[in-house]
């Protein structure tokens, strides 16, 4: 459930801990915040501009967040922010992103017939589900796989490492 408590949206609670979309001042400095509700403890991962979301999701074990991006127009100013985005928690309490799914064709703006995205990873930590309106009439919802998608930029990535170095492997063909 959404709500909005102190200025703070917040979107999740996993029945330990309360994350929110947390701002530093508002559209300058983005963050994922989270409140352990047993102890109090205070968590923030720092996110860059392009990183932020209209919307957050997290998994049930808290390693994984999902981020359904934003035009340029929203709140973030974001110039390369119409992403579906993976975001892992690190060892060194950081996260990275991974880019799913172009949003770049997509109307975010509901005032204009747009749909907010509204990701969600599912219970088994294998897909982000969304909503999506990539053309004018009705919106749709998608599925993009995890572990399919990190595979794809596994093997790419893998790929190119074995290109530059002059190997003419074919195991390393991207997909």
């Amino acid at each position: 459930m959404d709500m909005e408590i102190n200025g703070h949206e917040w979107w999740g609670w996993n029945g330990k801990t309360v994350w929110f979309d947390l701002q530093t001042p508002r559209s300058q400095d983005f963050w994922i915040a989270g409140v352990d509700m047993a102890t109090g403890k205070e968590t923030r991962y720092h996110l860059e501009r392009d990183w932020w979301g209209v919307h957050f999701n997290s998994s049930r074990d808290d390693m994984l967040f999902a981020s359904d991006g934003g035009d340029p127009s929203q709140v973030a100013y974001a110039a390369d922010g119409m992403w579906i985005n993976l975001l892992r928690v690190q060892p060194n309490e950081t996260v990275t992103r991974e880019k799913l799914v172009n949003m770049s064709r997509h109307n975010y703006v509901t005032g204009r017939g747009g749909v907010e995205p509204n990701v969600h990873i599912t219970p088994d930590r294998k897909w982000i589900v969304f909503t999506g309106q990539f053309a004018e009439g009705p919106r749709h919802v998608y599925a993009v796989e995890i572990g399919k998608a990190n595979a794809s930029t596994k093997r790419a990535r893998q790929s190119n490492r074995a290109r530059n170095h002059g190997s003419s492997s074919s195991r390393y063909s991207s997909p």
